[in-house]
């Protein structure tokens, strides 16, 4: 018994309609899964209390065009401080000052600017002094002291006096802005590896299912 096999139709422009597809159905799957990762970090790192640091992820699929080799890349925007914050917290980490004996931690006292608290620079920048208190008796760390400040209408806050209101002593106080500490530990509160790995996992079944139609693209 001899069986007899032949194709109907353009073989190559069935392979072509067949690539194209895949490149389709791979890129879509791409940029479902690194939004999928995005919105996964961001949930983890609000989770984890972080605030506003959890808008910072963002992510890509590169080529723009379809393609079967098409990647995807989870990121977060902003300066070296928003990375090594994010780093910091989901890897967790010893903190150490580059310069000099100690990290300078903000006390509650210290206005906020912009979700951040305001620096040892930034007092410097607008003219504040700030005192040094070396370590005494029970108190082992050294503090970081304003002068000449008077209590807002806020508690707990505070802003600089007059020339005046200094002169006349009425009401004016020194205000601890920062503490010194040798080095901070961060505890790890989230892992970016696990979101990621979860991620990587659905996204076979991801491109089977835009390849076969079953979702939208």
């Amino acid at each position: 018994m001899k069986l007899a096999v032949s194709i109907e139709g353009d073989l190559s422009k069935f392979v072509a309609s067949e690539i194209e597809k895949g490149a389709r159905a791979a890129t879509n799957a791409v940029r479902q899964a690194a939004r999928g990762v995005e919105k996964d970090l961001e949930a983890a790192t609000a989770n984890a209390g972080l605030g506003r640091l959890a808008k910072s992820w963002q992510s890509r699929v590169y080529p723009e065009q379809p393609s079967l080799g098409a990647s995807g890349l989870v990121y977060a925007k902003g300066g070296d401080r928003t990375v090594g914050a994010l780093i910091a917290y989901a890897t967790g980490a010893r903190i150490v000052p580059k310069f000099g004996k100690y990290l300078w931690v903000p006390t509650e006292a210290v206005i906020k600017r912009e979700g951040a608290k305001i620096g040892v620079r930034d007092f410097e920048e607008a003219g504040i002094a700030l005192r040094f208190v070396p370590p005494r008796g029970a108190r082992r760390w050294p503090l970081l002291v304003a002068d000449g400040f008077v209590a807002g209408r806020k508690a707990g806050s505070f802003r600089a006096g007059t020339e005046r209101r200094v002169k006349s002593g009425r009401g004016i106080a020194s205000v601890v802005m920062f503490v010194g500490v040798r080095q901070v530990d961060v505890a790890k509160r989230f892992d970016i590896e696990a979101v990621a790995a979860r991620g990587h996992a659905e996204l076979a079944g991801r491109i089977a299912a835009f390849w076969g139609g079953t979702v939208g693209s």
